[in-house]
């Protein structure tokens, strides 16, 4: 390839081509080779695996949601791979299966289930399916009456859909370069229709319905900027009407009480949000007023409505926090949710009460659905999740700050057992994402406690690039800052050692998708200070994959990463590409996985970093790829394969970093 006078010569380009018989005979040499050189894992494998699956519960229920007679739940029992969607008329009425994924993924290598919609009048309900792992919903209606499915649609789904009426829903679905850019209208019995089409790469489109259900809100997103569309259901085929049109980097979202609609927006100069208002009939921007002012030291990240409060999810110094707006009165007050954790919305069904639930956990905590009362201020614990063999009173987490190469410091979380006795030799696993403004939350993972249980320390790094510390912890980690996302995940690094948490020899780094940036920068820049690395659906190679027109994603991440088109962003690019930047120095052991039917990071990127990585790496420990041939990014779906992935993962780095 040549680029602004530059030429890159790839050996390993013919492996981009997934359909080749040769790549495929490829990947079925690699996965030979994968299992054969972990046979003498088998063993730690099963035992992990039994670990793992004997935590948890004999039947998981989740809480129950009311909508009307009904009360809506899901339940899975230890034997399955998959849930039960049910519901009570009732709260002690007799159950009925709504869906049995079971059933559905009975056959199927790969199962996802994308959307689970109930009509207004709850008797339908929509679903979507996926079998192949690229994200594209084969979509069905059922009569929960007869408990038949009457239609399948025509159109592969994207993964949103909302009820418009009883007889009419909106669905979004991919276009043939598998991007997210369509919006059908659908009735029962009747035919879809396209109403509106994305033109712009760099966007996709999804659909919902908003908690008063009174409005269908069409949100077209960027990486950095945003445009809302409404529809009245009382209009289920009207057009949908624009609240603000689009601008470079301004990002809102809405949410709807009676005549008006909140906006959280980072308009006005708000990079860390501020709540605004406008009537629902004359909604756009001139409309505007401030409703809860922009702070420079806490984020708003999420806002709920209800009938006569608003609930805002905020995030001070990393740390989560709920403040709750009584609509009626103006009064603000706050929910202390004590020690450092996870809390994240979830489904509050019934619009015109006081009731909030929310979900809360830690690292050191199970998940428990938490429902609070807005006018009476009375917290209840709704529902905790009980995992067999698990006591938390046996582990600490902790939070501690380490010093980058700037100076800016960077928060790690930490887990471990309490009898752990700190003497710089303990096995450590470093996971980090940081991209996207996503924050990686603290939250519980049973499947850790096989980890902690065997004297390791789980850690978090909370590098720039994600969103833990507010917008500009963002912008301080994307396009041609980059770089300053390595910088921390190897200063965390070395902090941990230097505080005696662990060693070099004992130090494990685990990235996912866009956080395999961070584990081949690290294996590239600092070999010397990892044991081993596990690497799932890695993004390795920047360049070619954002240079990629058929990519879906490449013209939307030009905003996180940059645009290779652009001299000085190609530079950038190339300056730290995992990919581009091999080495024939030792490289710590690495663990590879990825799947064939993966659209975000395809496979053949991994494939060729293993291939370069084969060819010029010195030294002799291991570097293993897997390939699931079924599934897509994220993979693999059911609880029973996801455990034994993570056995295979969590074996691989024990044998590694303890022998």
């Amino acid at each position: 390839m040549r680029l602004f006078g530059e030429e890159i010569l790839d050996d390993y380009a013919w492996l981009n081509d997934k359909d080749r018989p040769e790549v495929r005979a490829y990947i079925d040499e690699e996965n030979a080779y994968c299992e054969s050189m972990s046979g003498s894992l088998q063993k730690l494998r099963e035992q992990l695996f039994q670990e793992m699956r004997s935590r948890l519960p004999h039947v998981y229920t989740s809480a129950q949601s009311r909508r009307g007679k009904y009360f809506y739940y899901w339940r899975q029992e230890r034997r399955q791979a998959y849930r039960l969607y049910c519901r009570r008329e009732g709260s002690s009425g007799a159950e009925q299966v709504l869906l049995d994924e079971n059933q559905l993924a009975a056959g199927c290598a790969g199962f996802d289930l994308g959307i689970l919609e109930v009509s207004p009048d709850q008797h339908h309900l929509l679903y979507g399916i996926d079998n192949s792992g690229q994200e594209a919903y084969a979509l069905f209606i059922k009569d929960l009456s007869s408990g038949e499915v009457v239609e399948r649609l025509p159109v592969y789904g994207g993964g949103t859909a909302a009820w418009a009426d009883p007889e009419t829903f909106y669905y979004s679905a991919l276009d043939p370069a598998q991007r997210c850019s369509l919006l059908y209208r659908h009735t029962l019995g009747g035919s879809s229709v396209l109403v509106f089409c994305e033109e712009d790469p760099a966007f996709h489109l999804a659909v919902g319905r908003s908690e008063s259900g009174q409005y269908l809100l069409l949100a077209l997103s960027s990486r950095s900027s945003e445009e809302v569309r409404v529809l009245d259901t009382g209009q289920p085929r009207g057009s949908f009407r624009i609240v603000e049109c689009r601008q470079p980097d301004l990002q809102y979202s809405i949410s709807h009480q009676d005549d008006r609609f909140f906006i959280l927006t980072n308009a006005g100069n708000a990079p860390n949000s501020q709540v605004m208002e406008a009537p629902v009939q004359a909604c756009g921007r001139d409309h505007w007023k401030t409703v809860v002012p922009h702070r420079a030291d806490v984020t708003i990240e999420d806002i709920r409505a209800f009938a006569h409060h608003l609930v805002l999810y905020e995030r001070q110094a990393g740390q989560p926090r709920i403040r709750i707006l009584d609509t009626d009165s103006g009064q603000m007050h706050s929910l202390r949710l004590g020690l450092p954790a996870c809390v994240h919305p979830v489904e509050n069904s019934e619009f015109d009460g006081p009731i909030l639930r929310f979900g809360y956990s830690s690292l050191t905590r199970p998940r428990s659905v938490v429902e609070y009362d807005m006018r009476s201020r009375g917290l209840k614990w709704l529902r905790r999740d009980s995992f067999l063999n698990c006591n938390p009173c046996d582990y600490r987490e902790e939070r501690i700050l380490a010093a980058s190469a700037d100076g800016v410091r960077v928060p790690i979380s930490l887990a471990y057992r309490k009898n752990l006795d700190r003497n710089g030799q303990n096995p450590l696993l470093l996971y980090g994402y940081g991209a996207y403004g996503l924050s990686v939350e603290p939250a519980f993972a049973a499947h850790r406690l096989s980890l902690l249980d065997r004297g390791w320390i789980f850690a978090i790094a909370h590098v720039r690039g994600g969103g833990e510390l507010g917008s500009d912890w963002h912008s301080q980690g994307r396009r041609l800052r980059k770089r300053k996302s390595f910088h921390d995940f190897i200063a965390c690094a070395e902090h941990l050692i230097e505080e005696g948490y662990t060693c070099p020899q004992r130090l494990a780094g685990m990235g996912e998708s866009a956080g395999g940036l961070l584990v081949g920068v690290a294996a590239n820049w600092r070999p010397d200070l990892f044991r081993a690395f596990v690497a799932r659906d890695p993004f390795v190679d920047p360049v070619h994959a954002l240079l990629d027109e058929s990519n879906p994603t490449a013209a939307a991440d030009w905003e996180e990463f940059g645009d290779p088109r652009r001299l000085k962003d190609f530079l950038y690019l190339l300056s730290y590409s995992p990919y581009e930047n091999v080495t024939s120095h030792p490289y710590p052991a690495l663990l590879v996985t990825t799947a064939l039917h993966d659209t975000r990071v395809p496979v053949g990127e991994p494939l060729r970093w293993t291939a370069k990585l084969r060819s010029c790496k010195a030294g002799n420990r291991p570097l293993l790829l897997q390939v699931n041939l079924e599934a897509g990014h994220g993979s693999p779906s059911g609880i029973v394969d996801s455990l034994h992935a993570t056995a295979f993962a969590y074996a691989f780095l024990i044998r590694q970093v303890e022998d």
